[in-house]
């Protein structure tokens, strides 16, 4: 048995994702841009998995110079988000195979197989498709894949991928690996492009004739609706294969002004001035537009997403209501970003919140309860004292969780934050005896964050939320 060997370890930045992205043509969102990647199931950027791999494997070939590669398998198991170290451990290294192990806190996040056959000569291309140039990530439906084929022209990365990964480049060619950089594109910008999940990849690599301009082929083998997953047929200079991904849910999208107008009672809210503290998409949004038609003045507020919420505030503005914009990181001091307006909030919602399923397979993750802390109990802190310093007889409301009660695996730390936040509202209150201090134990509702590949029984949260602002509000 061979005794682990540590490649290497590397801590990727925004920086290399922008690099990676120019070198492959690999632009999707959940891997450059900050405030869309908050609306994907990751729920914060993440790093493209053959950037990793091509990264693992430039060290491998480093430590082994005379190392052969003649098929790579790679399963990616979990997200590796930038900023976050990641670990590449050679775990054997026996009858021509060795397994190469990404681990993230100790966990694997993704494991790559390779084997290190004699240099082979590959089938001629079998798919035919006239090829197009790739500027931005295709919007595709799980059904608009089938028996989907195409091709596209591979990145003219002007040498700065064998700058990259120099003793790969020597070892593979520049052409291979430019084509092992080229799956990334196919999934995060082709097919299934936009709402993609890359799974897996399993391509031969060898010597095979393409004519013309370097081009990558695809053809979808086969595609299971249900399960919203395809295997997709992959042929580019030096390799064939294929690869699988998933199509993820797209954004959740909430209902209109229009569409909630009979939800509230025109008169419920009317005088009370609302603070909706991360207002620009999901709940906080929700509850904004129901508090506004019911005749609130409401200020939202969000961290990255200001576009977000200047159309959410256009929205509201454009049906009669009346909303402002502030800008409100609640992982900085509140006090120095905060300035409270002449009419003090008679209300307020706290619906900030980290990413949530960041954690990986540590049984305490001392990093996750830490910011877990930060946003759910010392923020909600700071934020209330300074509303009711103005206001002692405000009124206001932060969720806590069922996970409480169903403790479902690896929500240690987030369950543990979440029964602070409870204690801490009991406590303000016997504090505060004029206000009113509460939080509720809120089912799993359908966000951008729990959106699974796979539906998920999710409650309506209008169900949940009219019923509270009732509650909230009446006089």
């Amino acid at each position: 048995m061979h005794i682990p060997t540590r490649l290497g370890v590397k801590t990727f930045s925004q920086i290399d994702q922008d690099l990676f992205a120019k070198m492959s043509g690999d632009a999707n969102p959940m891997h450059v841009d900050a405030i869309a990647a908050r609306r994907t199931q990751a729920g914060a950027p993440v790093v493209h998995g053959v950037h990793a791999l091509l990264w693992s494997l430039d060290l491998l070939i480093k430590l082994q110079s005379d190392r052969k590669i003649s098929d790579i398998a790679m399963r990616f198991e979990r997200f590796i988000y930038v900023e976050e170290q990641v670990e590449a451990v050679l775990i054997e290294a026996a009858s021509g195979t060795s397994i190469i192990e990404l681990r993230t806190d100790g966990t694997r996040a993704a494991v790559a197989t390779l084997g290190s056959a004699t240099e082979r000569s590959l089938e001629s291309p079998l798919i035919t498709a006239a090829a197009h140039r790739i500027s931005i990530p295709l919007l595709r439906d799980v059904e608009d894949l089938r028996g989907l084929t195409g091709a596209f022209f591979l990145a003219n990365d002007h040498g700065k991928l064998e700058h990259a990964f120099p003793d790969l480049t020597r070892a593979l060619g520049a052409e291979t690996v430019r084509s092992i950089a080229g799956l990334s594109t196919l999934v995060g910008m082709e097919c299934p492009g936009l709402l993609s999940i890359f799974s897996k990849l399993r391509v031969e690599l060898g010597r095979v004739d393409m004519e013309g301009q370097p081009t990558l082929r695809y053809s979808v083998r086969r595609l299971q609706a249900l399960l919203r997953s395809t295997v997709i047929d992959v042929q580019a200079p030096g390799l064939t294969g294929s690869v699988e991904a998933f199509v993820r849910q797209p954004p959740i999208t909430q209902p209109s002004m229009e569409n909630l107008r009979t939800t509230i009672s025109g008169n419920l809210t009317k005088n009370d001035h609302v603070l909706i503290v991360g207002g620009s998409r999901g709940i906080g949004e929700l509850t904004a537009k129901l508090v506004s038609l019911g005749g609130a003045r409401v200020t939202i507020t969000y961290a990255r997403g200001e576009n977000e919420a200047q159309s959410v505030a256009r929205e509201i503005k454009s049906t009669g209501g009346k909303c402002d914009v502030m800008r409100l990181d609640v992982s900085e001091s509140i006090a120095e970003q905060m300035s409270l307006p002449s009419s003090p909030f008679t209300h307020c919602y706290y619906f900030a919140t980290p990413p949530i399923f960041r954690k990986r397979g540590l049984a305490f993750d001392r990093t996750t309860l830490d910011s877990f802390i930060t946003f759910y109990i010392e923020a909600f802190h700071e934020l209330s004292e300074l509303l009711l310093s103005r206001n002692p007889q405000a009124r206001i409301f932060t969720p806590s969780t069922s996970a409480i009660d169903e403790r479902p695996a690896g929500s240690l730390e987030y369950v543990t934050s979440k029964l602070g936040t409870e204690r801490l509202a009991e406590d303000m209150s016997r504090r505060h005896p004029k206000a009113r201090i509460i939080t509720s134990r809120f089912p799993r509702i359908l966000t951008d964050q729990t959106a699974t590949v796979l539906p998920v029984r999710s409650e309506d949260p209008l169900s949940i939320l009219v019923p509270l602002i009732h509650s909230l509000h009446e006089k």
